[in-house]
C-alpha cells in the first residue's frame, strides 16, 4: 500500500478510482449531518483553534515567512497585479467581517487533517479496493462537513500542480481562480496539469454540490464551502515549509475568501 500522493504522481487512473472510493467513505460516514448556525468569523476560529499558538500559529508564521500582519487587509506578492483579501487578517479580526450574519452549515464527523498522505491506497487496481484513512488526531464529531473536502482538494492540487517556478505559479493562479468561481466545475484553463486537476477535483465538487442540494441551502452552504477553503489554505500554510507551496496555500485561502466576501457583500446590498 502507498499514500494517495504516490498514486497521484505515478498512476493517475488508479488515483481517480481511489478518490471515488474516498468520497463513498465520506458519504457513508456522514449519512445525516446536523444543521448548525454561526457567523463566519466564529466558525473559522473554531476550525482553526489549533492554529492560535503564539509561536507556531498562523500569525507568527505569516509574519516570519512573508512579513504579513493582521493589520494588512490586502495580500499581494511581488509581481502580482491584483490584490486579494488577506486571510491572516480576516482570521484574526472580527471587525473585517462587517455585517455578516449567522449562516447555516452542516455539522458532521470530520477527520480534520484529510490530506493525500493520510489516505493509504492498495497498489493493486480492482473493484472494491478501498483505501484506508489514517491519523484521526484532529477528529471532530461535530465539525464543518466541508472541511475534509477542502483539505483534500488543496492536497490534490499541490501534488499534481507544481509551484516552484514563476511560470508554474502563474498556471496555479489561473486554475485556482477558476476553482473559486463556483462549486460545480467546468473546463479549467491550461495544459495537462489543469486537465488532471479537473478530473480529480470534479467528483469532490459533485459531492459538495449534492450536499448543498440535499439541504436546499444553496446560498449559505456555498459560502460556507468557500469558508472551508479559507481554513484549508491557512492550515496548510502553517504545515508546509516550502516557500512556493506556502504561497500556494495562502492564495488558495485568499481566492476563497474573496468568493465568500463577494457573497456577503451581495447579500448585504440586495433588496430586503
Amino acid at each position: 500500500a502507498r499514500p494517495l500522493s504516490h498514486l497521484l504522481r505515478n498512476n493517475a487512473h488508479h488515483a481517480k478510482s481511489q478518490l471515488d472510493e474516498v468520497i463513498k467513505i465520506l458519504a457513508d460516514w456522514n449519512p445525516s449531518p446536523t444543521l448548525c448556525f454561526d457567523n463566519p468569523w466564529d466558525l473559522l476560529s473554531k476550525i482553526l483553534r489549533h492554529r492560535l499558538s503564539e509561536t507556531e500559529g498562523i500569525i507568527p508564521i505569516a509574519e516570519k515567512a512573508f512579513g504579513l500582519r493582521p493589520g494588512d487587509e490586502l495580500l499581494r506578492f511581488r509581481g502580482d497585479i491584483q490584490a486579494l483579501p488577506n486571510p491572516v487578517a480576516f482570521f484574526t479580526r472580527a471587525d473585517l467581517w462587517g455585517r455578516a450574519r449567522l449562516m447555516a452549515w452542516p455539522a458532521a464527523n470530520v477527520h480534520g487533517d484529510f490530506h493525500c498522505n493520510n489516505v493509504i491506497s492498495p497498489l493493486v487496481e480492482g473493484l472494491g479496493q478501498q483505501p484506508t484513512i489514517i491519523d484521526f488526531s484532529r477528529y471532530e464529531p461535530d465539525g464543518l462537513m466541508f472541511v475534509d473536502f477542502a483539505y483534500l482538494e488543496f492536497s490534490i492540487l499541490v501534488e499534481i500542480m507544481q509551484t516552484n517556478t514563476d511560470n508554474l505559479r502563474e498556471q496555479w493562479l489561473t486554475v485556482d481562480k477558476v476553482l473559486s468561481k463556483s462549486v460545480p466545475l467546468n473546463k479549467l484553463p491550461g495544459g495537462p496539469a489543469a486537465l488532471a486537476a479537473r478530473d480529480l477535483v470534479f467528483p469532490l465538487r459533485v459531492r459538495v454540490a449534492n450536499i448543498i442540494d440535499e439541504f436546499n441551502r444553496r446560498d449559505d452552504f456555498t459560502a460556507i464551502f468557500w469558508l472551508a477553503g479559507v481554513a484549508a489554505g491557512l492550515n496548510f500554510f502553517c504545515e508546509l515549509e516550502d516557500e512556493f507551496e506556502r504561497k500556494a496555500a495562502l492564495l488558495f485561502a485568499a481566492h476563497r475568501l474573496q468568493a465568500l466576501l463577494a457573497w456577503i457583500s451581495t447579500e448585504n446590498h440586495s433588496p430586503k
